[in-house]
């Protein structure tokens, strides 16, 4: 049986000290017939020699080279004009993979004919993969219900998708939450998505140099990001998932405005995000989940009371 081509993309840049592991865990895989699309968005370390050694030792690599650092949007974008495959998954390249990464969600793919397969994640500082337990348990997502609950995730990486899916979607370059730019807009691509608790996928947090993790000011990006996501859905005339993008946005709105204790935030920050969540409010809470609607309502009442509880529950 001829297994189809199969692309990865790994942003690299500035990770000497994790590339190696990320590139062998991938050289690795039982699935074999993939393209690893290296794209160095101009490394100032030693990361564009170390892809160019994997490469002499795997004919599968290709290495493309950025001529200045223009971000990971940028460099999977680049990626995405570079495959040749019937699929594609992201990894980040300080993150590494179990060995049937590829295989698990190809098999799930092909099983249940599904659009995007999304595996669950380890995260911390391991280097070795950990022994996954779990009894494996499927979720079914459709055009709509991908957009209840967070079982469907922001993140880009932990997914196989079918090509036609993410073809021709770009990832915004200037941004640093690029995934939330665009993880809607492939749910919405798709017809079917398959979801699995099974890790496969391990997220590396111990590395001080990532975005992600770094991460010391709020990030005021979502708020364009949101806004995008509502004309989006106000264009494509889907009321259903407009509302629930609306209910998305006015938590994450919340969230960030009680997290000021662990992310540095202005007065005018803290002023805008208040700001707009009055003005999604009404959108937000009339079709909101039984869950979400009393924190919202809470939050409308009484702000400054939500943050201080949500201090004293992070302690």
């Amino acid at each position: 049986m001829n297994m189809p081509l199969i692309s990865i993309i790994i942003p690299v840049y500035n990770v000497e000290k994790y590339l190696s592991r990320c590139l062998d865990s991938v050289i690795n895989q039982t699935y074999k017939n993939l393209e690893i699309i290296l794209i160095d968005d101009c490394s100032t370390d030693n990361s564009l020699e170390i892809c160019k050694k994997h490469k002499e030792k795997d004919n599968r690599i290709v290495v493309v080279g950025h001529e200045r650092n223009r971000g990971a949007s940028a460099a999977r974008n680049t990626g995405m004009k570079t495959i040749h495959g019937e699929y594609v998954t992201f990894i980040d390249s300080d993150d590494f993979v179990h060995k049937d990464y590829v295989l698990h969600m190809y098999n799930i793919m092909t099983k249940y004919n599904c659009d995007i397969v999304q595996t669950s994640f380890f995260s911390g500082d391991a280097n070795i993969f950990p022994k996954e337990t779990k009894k494996e348990k499927i979720t079914f997502k459709n055009k709509n219900s991908w957009a209840e609950g967070y079982k469907y995730k922001v993140i880009a990486p932990a997914k196989l998708y079918k090509k036609d899916i993410v073809n021709n979607i770009c990832f915004p370059e200037g941004k640093t939450i690029e995934d939330d730019a665009t993880y809607y807009r492939f749910a919405y691509n798709s017809n079917k998505i398959c979801i699995s608790n099974i890790r496969l996928y391990y997220y590396y947090s111990a590395n001080p140099n990532s975005t992600y993790r770094a991460l010391k000011e709020i990030n005021m990006d979502f708020i364009d990001i949101y806004e995008d996501r509502l004309k989006f859905f106000k264009e494509k005339n889907e009321p259903y998932l407009l509302q629930k993008s609306y209910e998305r946005y006015a938590i994450v709105l919340l969230l960030n405005y009680c997290n000021s204790r662990h992310l540095k935030i202005t007065d005018e920050q803290n002023e805008i995000l208040l700001n707009k969540f009055n003005e999604i409010y009404p959108n937000a809470v009339k079709g909101a989940s039984p869950i979400q609607k009393p924190l919202l309502i809470a939050f409308k009442t009484a702000p400054n009371l939500c943050k201080r509880i949500m201090r004293i529950i992070r302690r």
